[in-house]
């Protein structure tokens, strides 16, 4: 299905498409929100939803510096890619490459957190369900 098929079917029917524009950016710089323009109204989408819609191959990021509407297409320019939580794999990479260890890479990517052995971590009970 094509955007606007996608923003009918979870948005509103917005028509045939005849703009597009970027919302505001969180300070990571991936877009929050993004609305579009059509001939029978607008709708303004998450950045998730966008991607989602637009095809997470085709928009690999939600760090998206510039769009455009260019006929039946919609130019993206950006960089990154994935969701933007975790680790970078080829950050992580390049911190191994120039000698930093595991241990540091882990604290770089998840400061604030304790690394421990499963042995030493706190027990964990799920809460008791009943059923009928």
């Amino acid at each position: 299905a094509d955007l606007a098929q996608s923003v009918d079917a979870y948005y509103t029917n917005v028509g045939d498409l005849t703009g597009i524009a970027p919302g505001p950016a969180d300070e990571s710089g991936r877009i929050e929100t993004i609305s579009i323009f059509g001939t029978l109204g607008s709708a303004t989408l998450s950045g998730f939803d966008f991607r989602r819609f637009a095809g997470r191959r085709a928009v690999r990021s939600t760090r998206i510096s510039a769009l455009a509407l260019d006929g039946p297409r919609i130019r993206v320019s950006g960089s990154g890619f994935g969701h933007g939580v975790g680790m970078s794999q080829w950050g992580a990479r390049g911190m191994a490459a120039a000698g930093i260890g595991c241990l540091d890479i882990l604290r770089f990517y998840y400061s604030g957190t304790e690394l421990t052995t499963i042995a030493d971590a706190p027990s964990y009970a799920a809460p008791s369900v009943e059923w009928p």
